[in-house]
């Protein structure tokens, strides 16, 4: 039996393609979801990518409904390049919905979104998200929204701009022509004429009178002298009359789900016939329950019309809907959907399984396997009051906290959860997993060295003696030794914990882990590249991995340090602050700030003053203070320090805890906030005509370098030593320290510590070189006085041009420009003005062919 063609509506929305966005709303049966899939298939057939969203209540937040838009994308065949590994895993709203935007900018290909039934998402939390959608989308993408209610956005603008197209019930309604088409030639003008008035042209009304009269008496009459409410029940009691006594349990048993899946489907009825009596009902009643998939992934979605009647049913049988739900729940909880699990207990009534859901709700073992995502989901379905109070599900809140970067917050909910429990009946696997999750916490807002000890201690005597903690346990150590600097035991650790989580079963979100500490072990030792191999790696490998969009972030991050510490380009830290983004707050740990900071910072000296790189550090020291990243604290006053002296606007004395730390720091400080603060302070005697104290700091960074196996540390040292030596008037000394430091980094080109000093070590270089003429060395030494004389005239790009022309370079438009940037578009269009003029260039493509020039 073939659907009538819309032809109407179908127009209207071709029309409206030329615009942005077009809302079909109506109440349920007006066959808003009929006419878009004729129009998506009318579109297909014309190679266009169509990606279609049945949005559902679980897709009811920002980072949920994106990624869902994300996935669609993708099956439409949207190329999402790198962006689409920004689907899943702990990745914010801001940044999913960059990259379904950048991925359709880059796309250039016209295309069209639907999102059908979004009554269930149009919620005040979405609000934001959706404007910032509509207002986003390139010129060559149609979004259009189904709903049974005109949608609450806000649209004036662009109705008065022209870019909306709203398709309301009076266009939805069947004329008599299409009822004469959808019921067949017997019918007379004047049954027709009768059935129009009555039913108002309501589709599903016409279409339920086709469906009954396939098996109505001959000589039935069409038309109906019943009210309008009346007629749909009558109706669709008719309709469901026609089936078998086994269809309609079906329908009403399986009426608790929006969406059907035959497994669960057979389990909550406890029979096995689900798949087969669907497809029967599938064809019988076409239009009225719509197939998904094929095989094994099929699934099946009722008209609401259908299902609501259908429902109704069930709640008449007593306590048949609590026991199908309870089935449901206790399914979906084995198969490790817990929100959608508590989603049905909460449906059902289901008090005690309610408790025993939110007391057993295996938080660390869905955030080792999945990042927060799973967890998301739960609280979004826990209505508020006493089951949020569970102490797993405020541990699940402030696991989501932390991974947002709200890490006093998150802090806050563990040491509460922590004192609340401290001298109860606890239990040593809720005590484990507590405490783990603190330490989760505590290990990206304060150093891992500083709170880490303990708890693992702890956790190691009480935990329970299975692979999944021996890995934590392992990974705790790894970090632990990794900031401490003691790289030999953290290889160790690391290759435990990648065997325990091996034997432990599928936890990607925790490889990824692994995958980077190992990446950063190379880089602390200096293997840049091997690091460099790592990171391409990361990028080409697991696309699928729920860390994929982190692993992305981290091994572009590590690719521009290198070249950073190999070339001393400008492009390299731009690249680096544009990875940093895209890591986002949550997942940057003290290691990634350490490594990135500084080069930064050194990009925006050498653009426009040491003042700028104060200015940035001040920022960024707010915003730290903020979030409550305490482990950042002494490196930034460390930096403030350094950028004070090439400012010349450091203090005659420095603080003297500075200095100690300088001379006799914590053994379990990390290894990079050792090197920031020696490295200050050394400079700072220099400058001050105190070359012993600073012999002594450079040598004290010697040590620690040779210790830990760090080769950059005892480059960075040796240089401070040879300035050092120069400031005393021991030439020799300060040229054979200088040589070793360049013995060093020549296998591996390295030339950022030399470069970062600038010109105070030209006169020791040119020493060198003389004596050095021809050897692999001289060469190396050579480049390094190229780069020193060229940074010494900064580059004509402002800090902001800089940035923008980076993000240009990335292939984005000025709409996404300006969201990252947090500009006005206006803004970015002034900026481009101005780096066009400066490049001597006249077009965007140009431009972005100069940030990929030596600057």
């Amino acid at each position: 039996m073939a659907l009538c063609r819309r032809d109407l509506p179908l127009r209207s929305l071709n029309v409206a393609r030329s615009g942005k966005l077009s809302i079909l709303y109506g109440p349920a049966g007006y066959g808003k979801t009929t006419i878009l899939a004729q129009w998506r298939q009318d579109l297909i057939d014309q190679g266009l990518p169509v990606a279609w969203i049945t949005a559902a209540r679980e897709d009811g937040d920002p980072q949920a409904f994106l990624k869902v838009l994300m996935l669609a994308l993708r099956d439409a065949g949207v190329d999402l390049g790198e962006a689409g590994l920004w689907a899943s895993g702990d990745i914010s709203a801001a940044r999913r919905l960059e990259g379904a935007i950048l991925a359709l900018e880059r796309s250039g290909k016209p295309a069209v979104i639907i999102v059908d039934a979004f009554e269930t998402v149009n919620e005040p939390s979405m609000d934001a998200m959706f404007a910032d959608l509509i207002e986003m989308l390139p010129d060559h993408v149609h979004l259009v929204l189904a709903s049974r209610q005109r949608p609450r956005l806000t649209l004036s603008t662009h109705l008065a701009r022209g870019n909306v197209r709203l398709i309301g019930p009076d266009e939805l309604r069947f004329n008599e022509n299409e009822m004469a088409q959808m019921l067949g030639a017997t019918v007379t003008a004047s049954d027709l004429a009768a059935l129009s008035e009555r039913t108002g042209g309501w589709p599903i009304a016409v279409q339920l009178h086709q469906l009954w009269l396939a098996s109505a008496p001959e000589g039935a009459e069409l038309s109906s002298r019943r009210p309008m409410a009346e007629l749909t029940q009558y109706m669709a009691d008719e309709v469901l009359r026609t089936l078998t006594d086994a269809h309609r349990d079906l329908l009403t048993d399986l009426s608790i789900f929006p969406e059907i899946e035959t497994n669960l489907a057979d389990h909550v009825r406890q029979s096995e016939d689900s798949a087969l009596l669907l497809e029967e009902i599938s064809d019988l009643l076409p239009g009225l329950i719509e197939r998904h998939g094929a095989g094994i992934e099929t699934s099946y979605r009722l008209h609401p019309l259908i299902a609501d009647h259908a429902g109704r049913q069930l709640k008449t049988g007593r306590g048949r809907e609590a026991l199908l739900r309870h089935r449901a729940a206790l399914w979906l909880w084995n198969d490790r959907r817990h929100g959608e699990a508590l989603n049905q207990a909460i449906l059902g009534h289901d008090n005690g399984l309610l408790r025993l859901f939110t007391e057993t709700l295996p938080t660390l073992e869905i955030f080792l396997a999945h990042g927060t995502d799973e967890l998301r989901a739960v609280l979004r379905v826990l209505p508020p009051g006493s089951l949020r109070q569970s102490p797993r599900i405020r541990l699940a809140e402030a696991l989501i906290l932390s991974k947002a970067g709200l890490f006093k917050d998150a802090w806050k909910i563990a040491e509460a959860v922590a004192a609340e429990s401290a001298g109860g009946d606890d239990d040593p696997l809720q005590e484990t997993e507590r405490l783990t999750i603190r330490s989760i916490i505590a290990s990206h807002f304060m150093t891992a060295c500083s709170v880490a000890d303990m708890a693992l201690d702890r956790i190691s005597r009480i935990a329970p003696t299975t692979p999944l903690y021996c890995a934590f346990l392992d990974t705790g150590r790894l970090l632990t030794y990794q900031q401490s600097g003691d790289l030999e035991a953290a290889r160790m650790a690391l290759a435990r914990a990648r065997a325990a989580y091996d034997s432990s079963g599928d936890f990607p979100f925790s490889h990824s882990h692994l995958r980077a500490h190992a990446l950063q072990i190379a880089l602390a030792e200096g293997r840049l590249g091997d690091a460099s191999e790592l990171s391409h790696a990361m990028l080409a490998e697991h696309q699928d991995s729920p860390m994929a969009h982190i692993w992305l972030a981290m091994a572009r991050t590590a690719l521009s340090a290198v070249e950073y510490c190999r070339t001393y380009r400008l492009r390299a830290a731009d690249q680096v602050k544009m990875a940093m983004v895209l890591l986002g707050e949550g997942d940057a740990t003290f290691d990634q700030y350490a490594i990135v900071l500084p080069i930064i910072l050194d990009a925006a000296m050498r653009r426009d003053g040491a003042d700028m790189a104060l200015q940035e550090i001040a920022v960024a020291t707010k915003r730290f203070a903020e979030r409550g990243l305490i482990s950042m604290t002494i490196m930034m006053e460390a930096l403030v320090l350094l950028y004070q002296l090439r400012s010349g606007s450091a203090p005659r004395t420095i603080d003297p805890r500075q200095l100690d730390l300088a001379l006799r720091p914590p053994s379990a400080s990390p290894w990079r906030e050792r090197d920031s603060v020696r490295h200050a302070v050394a400079l700072h005697a220099i400058s001050v005509a105190s070359p012993e104290t600073a012999l002594s700091v450079a040598q004290a960074m010697l040590r620690d370098g040779q210790a830990g196996g760090r080769v950059g540390t005892r480059i960075k040292a040796l240089v401070l030593t040879s300035l050092a030596h120069e400031r005393e008037g021991d030439r020799p000394a300060a040229d054979r320290s200088m040589t070793e430091a360049l013995r060093l980094a020549v296998d591996e080109s390295v030339v950022a510590p030399f470069a970062e000093e600038g010109p105070a070590l030209h006169p020791i270089l040119e020493r060198i070189a003389r004596e050095e003429p021809t050897s692999k060395l001289a060469r190396h030494l050579e480049k390094i006085l190229q780069l020193i004389s060229a940074s010494s005239h900064p580059s004509q790009l402002t800090d902001r041009e800089a940035e923008i022309l980076a993000h240009l370079a990335d292939g984005v438009s000025n709409k996404l420009i300006a969201r990252r940037l947090a500009l006005t578009e206006n803004t970015v269009k002034f900026h481009l003005k101005n780096i066009f003029a400066k490049l001597g260039v006249a077009s965007r493509k140009e431009a972005a062919a100069c940030a990929f020039r030596d600057l």
